[in-house]
């Protein structure tokens, strides 16, 4: 998916870079632990295909300060632009942040768009829960027009949200695990007290 970027700017965003592992999931009881990150365990959640495609729970803060919304989405490394991109019937039913006027872009490669430009406004939600991983200050577009990717989701994951983290994706057993951009510090086993003392 290519983002036209705001009027009066260059035009187009240069998409984020990442790379792409592949590997026998039957090796090593099916990649274990994260691949180069010191040999920390993965935390598996439920991936659903639809059509083929995969599918994670997304958990978003609702406006008002109510419950949490749950919704599906779909994971796509080649759409950029954004973390996250609604598509028109979930612009109109979910509890979404306000658009903002100054963040106009325009979007084009998805929901059958072709190579047609469709308009989008940008905002943003202060946390976003993806397949049991929290993530900060997520950045959206909301599509109001012809993008509707599936009746069963809400839109679509974008790689600017994969690349905060690594990204493990075990097809056979239809299971996701996302690396936690800001995990919790955990102290060496010789660390000792800290400073000034044991209280």
């Amino acid at each position: 998916m290519d983002d036209g970027g705001a009027p009066g700017g260059s035009g187009r965003r240069t998409p984020p870079n990442f790379a792409i592992g592949v590997r026998n999931p039957a090796d090593a009881g099916g990649a274990a632990v994260w691949p180069g990150a010191g040999g920390a365990p993965l935390t598996w959640q439920r991936m659903a295909m639809i059509a083929n495609l995969p599918h994670l729970a997304v958990r978003l803060p609702a406006r008002g300060g109510g419950a949490p919304q749950e919704i599906l989405m779909m994971l796509d490394s080649g759409a950029g632009g954004a973390d996250l991109m609604f598509h028109g019937r979930a612009v109109k039913t979910l509890d979404l942040p306000n658009p903002r006027s100054d963040s106009v872009k325009f979007v084009r490669g998805v929901g059958g768009a072709g190579s047609s430009n469709v308009k989008a406004w940008g905002g943003e939600f202060s946390w976003a829960e993806v397949a049991g991983v929290r993530f900060a200050a997520v950045r959206c577009l909301l599509v109001p027009g012809i993008l509707d990717v599936s009746l069963y989701s809400a839109g679509i994951i974008c790689a600017d949200l994969m690349t905060r983290g690594a990204v493990v994706l075990d097809y056979a057993r239809r299971r996701v695990a996302l690396q936690d951009p800001n995990p919790p510090a955990v102290p060496p086993p010789d660390a000792g007290p800290p400073a000034g003392g044991a209280r």
